[in-house]
């Protein structure tokens, strides 16, 4: 079990994440394309019935404490292949949507780690680890609220 952390310590673990913040918005507008990109291919490949696929992402991603919370619930999608959209595989691509969207959101805790580098956080590995923990998860968050909001706007679920 850790030791509590004391207020100094939460002080200054408190003025990290305000300082990462803006690095992390930052990360994400650079995300912004590849987001929205697979936002338009959930829209075409969930079609009339992705309205409730896409808002069970949002739920999942929104309520996450863990990174792993975002990567399981997409597995758990594509491995139901109920002939439904996250098993699909879009013309010309040999990987399902889930795993195109598994494979973006994965590489997003290399970039929190490399954000907590760059932003020179002091701090022992375990407090690092920790940062770029929340990191991945703000980055999981942004990316799906881009993708949810591309594919609602390309009017997933209008009849």
């Amino acid at each position: 079990m850790p030791e509590p952390i004391s207020t100094q310590k939460q002080v200054e673990l408190n003025r990290q994440r305000v300082a990462l913040k803006p690095i992390i918005d930052t990360e994400l507008d650079g995300l912004y394309n590849e987001a929205s990109k697979l936002g338009q291919l959930m829209g075409r490949l969930f079609g009339a019935t992705g309205r409730s696929q896409l808002r069970n992402l949002e739920t999942v991603v929104s309520a996450a404490t863990r990174t792993s919370a975002l990567k399981n619930h997409i597995k758990n999608q594509t491995g139901k292949d109920r002939g439904v959209s996250w098993a699909l595989k879009p013309k010309g691509c040999d990987l399902s949507l889930g795993t195109q969207v598994l494979q973006f959101v994965e590489q997003l805790g290399s970039r929190a780690k490399a954000i907590v580098e760059r932003a020179q956080m002091a701090g022992t590995s375990e407090h690092k680890a920790d940062l770029a923990r929340e990191g991945e998860i703000e980055l999981q968050r942004g990316v799906v609220q881009t993708a949810v909001c591309t594919a609602l706007y390309a009017g997933v679920g209008e009849e």
